[in-house]
């Protein structure tokens, strides 16, 4: 595997891990109910990130993260960023789909398939779960199963997306 194409996103995404452990430690604003105000409220146009911003920018750089990981293979630590992920955003689905994928790749199938579930029940056309589930179909003989994934990746995307692609490959190679 050549991993020079991936130099600068393990660069970019060492450094946006640095920041995602940083990132707890800014100071926010709130009002008197405990909720997040932004200061450009209150200061006429100064614009200051809120804490949903800041939430915001924490899951892309870890996201961001874990796929440098991912990309390396380093599955441990990718797992290990994405249960501090997990902790601090566990409605989303890119998280999960994540997750089934880091267990997947370390043969965890159970746990794979779980979050790969749990993805899906945020977002039911969350195309990427529903590729890497069908894959997990395949790996685990439930074809069938593969095939259904198959075809909702079919109506979201059409059959020229390559999550379409990449699942239709894996289930003809091994049907």
């Amino acid at each position: 595997m050549n991993l020079n194409k991936y130099k600068n996103r393990v660069v970019v995404a060492v450094l946006a891990g640095t920041f995602l452990i940083n990132a707890g430690s800014l100071p926010s604003t709130s009002s008197s109910s405990g909720s997040s105000t932004s200061a450009s409220s209150k200061s006429g146009g100064t614009s200051m990130t809120t804490n949903a911003a800041l939430d915001k920018m924490q899951l892309e750089n870890g996201l961001r993260l874990v796929e440098g990981l991912v990309y390396t293979q380093k599955f441990k630590k990718a797992l290990n960023q994405l249960r501090v992920l997990e902790n601090t955003h566990a409605d989303n689905a890119d998280v999960h789909n994540y997750l089934g994928f880091v267990y997947r790749k370390m043969n965890e199938l159970t746990k794979s398939g779980d979050h790969y579930n749990r993805a899906l029940r945020i977002n039911p056309r969350h195309i990427g779960a529903l590729e890497y589930q069908g894959e997990l179909f395949v790996m685990t003989g439930q074809i069938q199963k593969a095939k259904n994934n198959l075809n909702s990746l079919e109506l979201i995307c059409g059959t020229k997306c390559k999550e379409y692609s990449k699942l239709k490959k894996v289930i003809d190679k091994n049907n």
